[in-house]
């Protein structure tokens, strides 16, 4: 690591740490904490001559802040103990030496295109840091039809699966994977849980690499970003920035200092040991069937397993709208309600999670101090004022720090980036309104009722950023360079297409350029081994799979002049490979006459001209 890029992480900590400082010390100053510099103390109110037997109510009220301490010290420490903007994760081992990994996604089945969209997404990403020895696994309740391929399993859990303690939704399909028969891991593989909506990244995969290559905690989660790529709802991303915050803070101080899940974890971006996972298990009965991550970390806790804060970042998307925010923080309180109060879980293993959860409970009674002590001031002692103005001091904070790590200066500018921190700060009330509906309802709501949909409840209009490859997307642009025109794909898992390409002469996907017939039928790539360049894949016309060249023409004599190929970004990479081009040519001159067929969603025609130069820069071409 560079000296310089050390010290560019360095400042960015200690400034955001002065910040912190400086916000929780304005705090204290105004609630008069720091009067005892002053020459003259606040004059005290006699609470009881003032309000009656109300007064002990008013002083109870502001007692309650003080349930939301444990958590509030534990951010505080995470974020100024760790450095908060590390560099880049850099791999402390190769990748071919990793244990087999499978990334294990749950999903009802409901947005298949979603979910196939966002595996080849995954599935590249894995290629691209190096990854050989994984696969993608989609647990669902409905079939899905995802394209065949070596790397790629599709699980349909029946519908009349039943676990023995009754365990439903996530926690029942999750089960279901770990049954006899079913499983295909071995103790010492791995996991990576990641919800339907979940997008890899090449850090959170190099640091997912250190954490198994190090081996020393059978459990392990990261943090997740909210705001990549384009913001879909921008109130409920703002209001999300406080998760981000959460799990530098709170998250990664609890796994880094105690290796323990004290206030719990998330249910995505988790990585799990394949033995350990089955030891502990999904099959906890209704009150592991709401908030399932939860529970599963906790009986882990109890069982005596570690945790570890992983590196590097995942991308996830708000919810799309305010309904979908509140239902999404209902089932979380009435989740967490189910574990805390679990006869299965031992109280020391809950204890923290259990303030932490009656703090949230207690959110409509606590933020009244805020009208009330404008309104029916009292004297409270001074570590009280002290604690309480701390623990809204980091509050605020953490909405400011969640902006400054999900959006860049860089790419926004700092007009923008400071009219982000502003519109966190701005959202705050609304926040605030949307937490107390949600408790109000979870409260008075059936708790075993939550769940009704795996993850969030938006994510059927979730697009995967721009380069990602999607399904059935073709692109014709037409030119005049050497009176031809050249195609280019949108390819999908392990670079290769899903349909043939247009301009291939013949009328079957098999048959193409100067094809002397069929392509030979195979079940195995071992069954094309004998035609040079040649892959098993599905022909795309058909519902046989045959030795197809790169460009899903038929072998000619035996020989393919087009091979097919992951995505690179380095010439070296092609190495090996006859006629790739990593770069188009130099000087073409486009007409701009081009069609595009878009099977799938409809594509914004301005989305593909914004993104044409990256699929041109950053996709290998056959031509």
């Amino acid at each position: 690591m560079s000296g310089g890029t050390l010290m560019t992480s360095t400042v960015k900590h200690m400034s955001h740490c002065c910040l912190l400082v400086l916000i929780i010390t304005t705090f204290e100053y105004t609630s008069g904490v720091l009067s005892v510099l002053e020459s003259e103390e606040r004059p005290r109110i006699d609470s009881w001559e003032r309000y009656g037997v109300v007064a002990p109510l008013l002083f109870l009220l502001r007692l309650l802040t003080l349930l939301a301490l444990p958590q509030s010290l534990f951010n505080f420490l995470g974020l100024t103990l760790y450095n908060a903007f590390p560099d880049k994760v850099t791999l402390k081992g190769s990748p071919l030496l990793a244990p087999f990994i499978s990334i294990r996604v749950v999903t009802r089945g409901d947005y298949p295109h979603l979910v196939s969209r966002n595996v080849t997404w995954n599935l590249n990403k894995c290629l691209d840091v190096g990854l050989e020895n994984f696969q993608i696994e989609v647990v669902t309740d409905k079939p899905l039809g995802l394209k065949s391929h070596r790397r790629l399993r599709e699980l349909v859990v029946p519908s009349e699966y039943r676990t023995k303690t009754g365990a439903l939704f996530k926690a029942r399909a999750l089960q279901y994977c770990l049954e006899e028969g079913l499983n295909e891991l071995a103790e010492h593989d791995w996991i990576v849980h990641l919800d339907e909506e979940t997008l890899l990244t090449e850090n959170s995969l190099r640091g997912i690499l250190n954490f198994v290559l190090d081996g020393k905690h059978p459990f392990g989660q990261g943090l997740i970003t909210y705001a990549n790529e384009r913001v879909v709802n921008w109130v409920t991303t703002m209001a999300d920035c406080f998760r981000v915050a959460d799990d530098m803070g709170k998250l990664r101080f609890q796994f880094n200092m105690f290796h323990r899940p004290l206030f719990s974890m998330k249910g995505s971006y988790v990585v799990t040991q394949a033995g350990a996972e089955r030891e502990v298990g999904f099959d906890n009965g209704i009150d592991g069937s709401i908030a399932e991550d939860c529970f599963f970390a906790l009986k882990a806790f109890s069982l005596g397993h570690s945790f570890n804060f992983i590196e590097g970042e995942m991308w996830e998307k708000s919810p799309f709208t305010i309904w979908d925010f509140i239902q999404q923080r209902k089932r979380w309180i009435q989740g967490i309600y189910l574990v805390v109060h679990s006869r299965q879980i031992p109280l020391k293993n809950k204890l923290l999670l259990g303030v932490s959860w009656y703090s949230w409970a207690t959110l409509p009674l606590s933020t009244s101090n805020i009208l009330l002590a404008g309104l029916c001031p009292i004297s409270c002692p001074k570590i009280l004022d002290g604690l309480c103005a701390f623990i809204g001091a980091i509050s605020i904070y953490m909405y400011v720090f969640g902006v400054i790590k999900s959006f860049s200066l860089s790419r926004f500018g700092l007009f923008r980036y400071l009219a982000f921190i502003s519109g966190a700060l701005a959202i705050i009330p609304f926040n605030l309104v949307t937490e107390n509906i949600a408790v109000v309802w979870a409260l008075l709501g059936k708790k075993h009722n939550a769940l009704t949909t795996f993850g969030k409840t938006n994510t059927q209009n979730q697009n995967p950023p721009p380069p990602t490859p999607a399904y059935n997307n073709e692109v014709v642009i037409g030119s005049n360079f050497n009176k031809s025109a050249f195609e280019l794909e949108r390819l999908t898992s392990m670079g290769r297409s899903g349909m043939r390409p247009t301009g291939l002469k013949g009328s079957s996907s098999h048959v193409g350029h100067n094809s002397l017939g069929k392509a030979r039928e195979c079940k195995a790539e071992a069954d094309c081994s004998a035609i040079q360049n040649t892959t098993c894949v599905q022909d795309p016309n058909g519902d046989k799979k045959r030795c197809l060249c790169g460009d899903l023409s038929a072998p000619v004599n035996g020989f393919c002049s087009y091979q097919f190929k992951d995505y690179y970004e380095e010439d070296f990479k092609c190495n090996g490979i006859n006629n790739p081009t990593i770069l188009p040519p130099t000087h073409i001159n486009l007409s701009f006459s081009f069609r595009i067929d878009i099977t799938g969603e409809l594509a914004p025609a301005i989305d593909f001209l914004n993104s044409y130069h990256q699929v041109l820069n950053h996709h290998a071409i056959y031509l």
